[in-house]
């Protein structure tokens, strides 16, 4: 009887623990995918330079209030374009308080010029480089067109906000290759960065993390004039970012129905294919998210 009794406070035990450990993983996960840590570092750095400027600074309320902003999304506001990058509720979050400040614009016609000024109102350092993608991918079906409105142009760069990676790894492994045979070692990921599929409403598989392709400006401005590329190597380069999946990709469904029509050529402007997805209505409810007017 005494032994019938320990088996079962035994099993007892262990399924305890068992759920324990369970659920110890699961507020770990948490943790890693809402990106506590990076938040916290961020916030002791900023209460550090706090208390250099005033030593009276109450510590308490300066976190509330830093993470009431994290929270809220207002964190993201004049902070530098490497935070503003680094989570995916950053970048949704400064794309929140661009369109909402400029809100009241939306349906002026604005220059390229106009639209970075803009920006760098928000992000003092946003690089123009990025800024002239979207341009140019907002511009790719109208050639002539020297304004463009400006909820125009803030689809597309939102769109060149979430999706950097991706751009930036078609870009640099395509562009200026239209012949060579595009292979594994060719994606040489550089610095990563905490982006998240969990920000969004993805697989956890499509990414755990988000790994930035580096280059510099003069490539990417040059790219605004080069980015046709050879139709076999994008098709032959997909199925392998798909397969290492480092980044938020959007899902093979969406780009195959925005690739159908480019891919009969022998050539692809990237443009026309990043501004297929842009207006694809599909991508964005696979990331839930709709920041401005499907419009």
């Amino acid at each position: 009887m005494l032994l019938e009794v320990f088996s079962v406070t035994a099993d007892t035990v262990e399924i305890r623990s068992d759920s324990s450990m369970q659920d110890l993983s699961q507020k770990l996960n948490y943790l890693s995918d809402s990106n506590v840590q990076f938040y916290l570092e961020d916030a002791l750095s900023r209460l550090l330079l706090a208390h250099d400027t005033d030593s009276r600074v109450d510590t308490r309320q300066f976190l509330a209030d830093y993470f009431n902003r994290v929270k809220n999304g207002t964190h993201t506001v004049l902070r530098d374009n490497t935070f503003i990058k680094s989570t995916v509720h950053n970048r949704i979050s400064f794309l929140f308080n661009v369109w909402g400040c400029y809100r009241p614009m939306s349906a002026r016609l604005v220059t390229k010029h106009e639209f970075c000024s803009l920006i760098q109102l928000i992000c003092p350092d946003f690089p123009s480089s990025i800024l002239n993608l979207a341009y140019q991918t907002a511009q790719s079906c109208d050639f002539d067109c020297s304004k463009i409105r400006f909820t125009s142009l803030f689809r597309v760069f939102q769109f060149h906000i979430l999706f950097e990676e991706f751009v930036s790894c078609l870009l640099s492994n395509l562009v200026g290759k239209k012949s060579k045979c595009i292979v594994d070692s060719d994606l040489k990921p550089s610095s990563t960065v905490y982006v998240s599929c969990k920000s969004f409403n993805l697989p956890t598989r499509s990414c755990s993390k988000a790994t930035q392709t580096e280059f510099d400006e003069h490539f990417l401005d040059r790219t605004n004039a080069e980015a046709v590329v050879s139709t076999a190597n994008f098709k032959r380069f997909i199925p392998e970012m798909y397969a290492h999946q480092i980044f938020i990709l959007p899902s093979k469904q969406t780009l195959r129905a925005c690739a159908k029509d480019l891919i009969h050529e022998t050539t692809i402007n990237l443009h026309h294919f990043f501004h297929a997805l842009v207006y694809h209505d599909t991508l964005w409810d696979e990331l839930g998210l709709n920041v401005i007017p499907t419009c």
